[in-house]
């Protein structure tokens, strides 16, 4: 039997607001309007076109593919192929994954994310060979 679901009206209890701030987390989830589902970054798979997909049927906060944060910083293709001004306000709200391991690069492409997403997830390792790869877009063609 399924857990019975908190009524929409449910507050975390005090303990756990005490642990994350007094509730500044709490806040903040609140201000992104509390989503029920979220679709969590998944290699290869959280690219705008899913990202929206998803939306559609009820996803309510989703995060971007892990962004190399090298990478972002340094190609246009690489940045604009997960951002679509044209989308912008129906992608939101919206986390970034950024991977890196340089501070001042992970600095670099935040900056570049700002005003695009709210909030940002730092990777600092992950084991995905996949993750690293560099993709076609930014291979030469037929490369």
């Amino acid at each position: 039997m399924w857990p019975k679901r908190p009524s929409p009206t449910w507050s975390p209890p005090d303990r756990l607001s005490m642990v994350v701030g007094s509730g500044v987390a709490w806040d903040f989830w609140r201000s992104l309007g509390s989503p029920r589902y979220v679709c969590a970054p998944m290699v290869d798979q959280s690219e705008l076109a899913f990202r929206m997909l998803t939306r559609g049927m009820g996803v309510g906060l989703a995060y971007t593919p892990m962004l190399h944060a090298r990478l972002f910083t340094e190609h246009e293709a690489y940045r604009s192929h997960t951002f679509d001004p044209e989308l912008a306000r129906r992608d939101r709200p919206l986390f970034a994954q950024l991977a890196g391991h340089d501070p001042a690069v992970l600095l670099e492409a935040g900056r570049l994310v700002q005003g695009k997403v709210d909030a940002v997830d730092i990777n600092f390792g992950c084991p995905q060979v996949s993750t690293i790869r560099i993709h076609s877009y930014l291979s030469p063609v037929g490369g």
